[in-house]
């Protein structure tokens, strides 16, 4: 059975994720807010969060406490992967 988990502040960051974490690190994004900047910046659903800022995404947790100490128009740099290929995007923070 697939398990996923959206949680609705997420959509601060125009995206939401696989709550379980992929083989190896990172997140699943499922969805992408198309009036995100986010979308904006060309995250897609399937593309994989590796690290926040720096800093490595192992779990759901990294991303909660990530968004504890932001708001909207504050960014993120997101490293992720797409097809094996890694890239990085600054993504402004949205009103939920």
């Amino acid at each position: 059975m697939f398990l996923s988990f959206i949680f609705e502040n997420f959509f601060k960051f125009g995206f939401s994720v696989n709550r379980i974490p992929v083989v190896g690190g990172g997140l699943e994004l499922l969805i992408v807010e198309k009036d995100s900047d986010a979308w904006a910046k060309g995250l897609r659903a399937g593309d994989i969060l590796l690290e926040a800022n720096g800093a490595p995404i192992t779990g759901f947790e990294d991303l909660t406490r990530l968004k504890l100490g932001l708001g909207p128009g504050d960014g993120v740099t997101f490293l992720c992967e797409r097809d094996g290929e890694q890239f990085t995007v600054e993504v402004e923070l949205i009103e939920a």
